[in-house]
């Protein structure tokens, strides 16, 4: 291993704590992290073109896209270890931030974007629930977790790739436990980088009043009204329960660190130093 190129991969899906996890990147790796800003190049060339991207950069250590959709670990690279990494959020809650980013947008870029500037919370969610419309909000992390690049995908199909992913293949972090996810991938990441420290001050983020994700998602609840509310759950049943297995295999990697408590006790006072300092 010690002879091997390391490279962490970043899938960085829409509104998961990315930036914050960029930051992080960023802070640890300077100038041998790419937040990569190349969006048609990365979507029309996929695989193939990260490869030539990384074999060209040869001191990147880590990189970050939007759309990485396909798996990383699937690139033919010489004496080069990948270690793809993701996040994921409660699907449901993840809703009300993806609105409001768009909404914020300036200059509404993106047709997500000139939509949440013309309607309310409730239309933006009606239009996001149409099939001919991007699937942000449908599935979209199954999408992402999956590595199926097309969206023409077997739905059954990607949804077992993405849980195989996150089982076998993806580094995970779930956003509402980011710090517990942060203790358990810096454990992992130290036999790489022994000098790897995860520690973070939050970015881009929305919500002025913090809120909790069951408090999130009985929000929405109410705006939404129960047709639309089951419809919004239907379409995102994958997303609900990829959620629900990477908590569960949050639990047991955790269950499997000794000194997790003194390590995550140690971790939030090194974020708390970061913030001060």
């Amino acid at each position: 291993m010690n002879n091997k190129r390391v490279i962490i991969v970043h899938i960085h899906i829409f509104k998961n704590a990315g930036s914050t996890f960029d930051w992080i990147l960023k802070r640890n790796f300077g100038k041998d992290f790419i937040d990569h800003r190349d969006n048609k190049s990365m979507i029309k060339g996929g695989k193939n073109y990260l490869e030539r991207f990384l074999i060209k950069h040869s001191i990147v250590k880590a990189i970050s896209s939007h759309h990485i959709k396909f798996n990383p670990l699937h690139m033919e690279l010489k004496d080069t270890v990948i270690l793809p990494v993701c996040f994921i959020r409660h699907p449901i809650a993840r809703i009300m931030s993806v609105y409001e980013f768009e909404k914020n947008q300036k200059g509404n870029p993106t047709p997500g974007a000139r939509k949440a500037n013309k309607m309310s919370f409730k239309e933006y969610v009606q239009w996001r629930m149409k099939p001919w419309v991007g699937a942000t909000i449908r599935n979209g992390q199954v999408i992402y977790c999956s590595g199926i690049a097309r969206w023409g995908y077997e739905k059954a199909d990607a949804f077992r790739k993405a849980m195989e992913n996150i089982t076998n293949n993806y580094l995970i972090g779930i956003v509402d436990r980011f710090d517990q996810s942060m203790v358990l991938m810096e454990k992992h990441l130290h036999a790489y980088f022994p000098s790897i420290d995860m520690a973070y001050i939050i970015q881009n983020q929305n919500r002025k009043i913090k809120k909790n994700t069951i408090e999130i998602v009985s929000e929405i609840q109410n705006i939404l009204g129960p047709s639309l509310f089951e419809i919004v759950l239907n379409l995102n049943r994958n997303d609900l329960s990829l959620y629900d297995a990477a908590n569960e295999i949050l639990d047991k990697r955790l269950e499997d660190i000794n000194d997790f408590q003194a390590r995550l006790e140690d971790f939030k006072t090194r974020c708390k130093n970061l913030r001060e300092g």
